[in-house]
């Protein structure tokens, strides 16, 4: 059986809602986001930690002023990850990811292009779904055996998009040339401390 997972900006205002497949540590039903004010707000529906179906955003108002169709199984996740070994780690495939929460470090191998990853990306209202793991990001995400044997000499390189995974307040995915690119709620989480 799923389970709810809340959380509430500083104000006592509830921030997000989204059911957790306990099994896959991700969300699986039902999300709510809210916007600080409490009044405007995005609903939709995840299908382990992906986007599925109808997710439409609410003005003050009550009415709708978007709707996103995500269509079942567009991007679906594999069932199961390879090694290290047997995948192509390159700067134009792979994101090095940084998880804060497990001090983890990963290889992020998405599941299009990363035009459309930076595009999917500034787009996400939050990063709660990842917060305990980024396993339903979209793609293959393999685990650094050793950090500092794989994953920092390739980062020191300075020729692969880098991302690092936390909180809405200091996610982001960054480009080798240097640019920042936040999600969407991002300015929302600076602004308003989230609990």
């Amino acid at each position: 059986m799923n389970e709810p997972h809340e959380s509430f900006y500083s104000n006592g205002i509830l921030f997000g809602h989204f059911d957790v497949d306990p099994d896959f540590r991700c969300p699986h039903g039902h999300a709510f986001w809210n916007y600080p004010s409490g009044m405007r707000f995005i609903k939709g529906h995840y299908t382990r930690g992906i986007r599925s179906g109808s997710w439409l955003e609410y003005t003050e108002d009550g009415s709708v002023l978007s709707i996103t169709e995500f269509g079942e199984g567009e991007y679906v996740k594999s069932t199961t990850t390879p090694n290290l070994s047997e995948v192509v780690v390159s700067p134009e495939t792979t994101i090095l990811l940084e998880e804060e929460f497990g001090f983890r470090h990963w290889f992020w191998l998405p599941d299009r292009p990363l035009s459309a990853l930076l595009d999917w990306w500034r787009g996400i209202f939050s990063v709660e779904p990842w917060y305990l793991g980024p396993w339903p990001l979209p793609g293959t995400l393999i685990e650094a055996p050793n950090a500092y044997e794989h994953w920092h000499p390739l980062f020191d390189t300075h020729l692969y998009y880098y991302g690092h995974l936390h909180e809405d307040d200091d996610s982001e995915l960054k480009a080798p040339s240097g640019e920042v690119f936040h999600h969407r709620g991002r300015p929302f989480a600076e602004q308003n401390y989230i609990v």
